[in-house]
């Protein structure tokens, strides 16, 4: 059960460290692009 939550836990974190990636790339490409 804890190993289950411990997944969890760790798959919330990395997708959320992705989105913010992906967010400050598309606005350095939005800022790239507009310059």
């Amino acid at each position: 059960m804890t190993t289950f939550l411990l997944y969890l836990y760790t798959k919330n974190l990395f997708h959320f460290f992705f989105e913010l990636f992906f967010f400050f790339f598309l606005l350095l490409i939005c800022n790239l692009w507009f310059d």
